[in-house]
């Protein structure tokens, strides 16, 4: 339901694209259609509420590591590309 809000908050941000978006989007229509859907089986969204819980924190988590990885990747291989230069300066002098 927040991210219904909140995608409508987003577009609704931008001038006359917001306003459009809004025609098609309905936020609250959808937010009603979700409390209808958990008052009609709460068992069964509860579930798929969890699923879509632990699918976005393990997405989180993956491009928190991937980001670290990049980052140590773009650490490395330019202190490679500064060694390299320094035995390359250095053995041009002898």
């Amino acid at each position: 339901m927040a991210f219904n809000i909140a995608v409508d908050a987003l577009a609704g941000a931008l001038p006359i694209f917001g306003d459009l978006f809004d025609l098609g989007w309905k936020a609250n229509q959808r937010n009603a259609r979700i409390l209808g859907d958990y008052l009609d089986s709460p068992r069964e969204t509860l579930d798929s509420s969890r699923l879509f819980a632990w699918v976005l924190v393990g997405s989180l988590i993956g491009l928190f590591i991937f980001v670290g990885l990049f980052r140590f990747w773009i650490i490395v291989s330019s202190n490679n590309k500064r060694l390299k230069h320094k035995w390359r300066i250095d053995y041009e002098k002898t």
